[in-house]
């Protein structure tokens, strides 16, 4: 019983009237959008403002929409609603920008806090730096490791692409996973894990660098992860510019 208590208190359990709940709202955000089709985006933030769950089984799922508790991915939720959605679900519009606009949903900083509320947008800022910022920063430690190997005249391996997690966080992968499943109660022998489960463990490895290094390692790492995603939102232009090109 304290466990269930515990569990309730942490918003982990979605009963039955939260579904209901759910599709009313998400009924009543159709209904709106059929009255003014044009502002869809306006409408939808507004029920992603509004929303209370942090986390819900949705289908076979369990979808993690504050990660930590702190960290919040606007754009899942988005996802899950529109999946709901008679008018969103088969809007192309809504899919190219929920799948191809940055962490902003390419909206102004400005904007953004608004439509998401002061609370939610820094969950969404704690989200931007903890996973996709982390994520980055994994990734531009990685490539540098191949790069050194690759220069010294020797192929690149997976004990290389291990060495990473020691570099940032002091300790192998699976080690650090093994500690994260252990602390989240996820379930070790299950070699099956969700998006939501990858990104809490990316959060936790955040929050781990944060509690370990110095302010100036801090500062450094964090530069280096936004100058590697940087990298990527230039390449995925460049790559989309081509594409349009050969369309052409």
């Amino acid at each position: 019983m304290r466990e269930i208590k515990e569990k309730i208190r942490n918003n982990e359990i979605t009963y039955l009237s939260d579904e209901k709940l759910i599709q009313e709202v998400i009924f009543q955000l159709d209904k709106n959008i059929n009255n003014d089709k044009k502002k869809w985006k306006q409408l939808l933030f507004d029920v992603i403002r509004k929303w209370k769950l942090s986390n819900e089984k949705f289908s076979t799922n369990q979808i993690n929409y504050l990660i930590g508790g702190e960290a919040f991915n606007w754009k899942t939720l988005a996802i899950r609603l529109a999946s709901q959605s008679k008018n969103l679900s088969n809007n192309e519009e809504f899919w190219k920008w929920v799948n191809e606009s940055d962490h902003n949903g390419d909206i102004p900083e400005k904007d953004l806090k608004d439509f998401l509320g002061y609370e939610k947008f820094r969950a969404h800022l704690s989200y931007f730096y903890g996973v996709i910022v982390e994520q980055a920063l994994i990734a531009s430690v990685e490539d540098s490791q191949i790069k050194k190997t690759i220069s010294s005249g020797i192929l690149s391996n997976k004990e290389e692409i291990k060495s990473v997690y020691n570099i940032i966080y002091g300790d192998s992968r699976e080690h650090l996973w093994q500690i994260f499943r252990m602390e989240y109660q996820i379930d070790i022998l299950s070699t099956s894990f969700s998006v939501s489960d990858q990104e809490s463990f990316v959060y936790w490895l955040f929050k781990l660098r944060l509690q370990n290094s110095d302010p100036a390692r801090i500062a450094s790492d964090t530069k280096q992860g936004l100058i590697k995603l940087e990298e990527i939102k230039n390449s995925k232009i460049l790559r989309n510019k081509i594409s349009n090109h050969k369309r052409l």
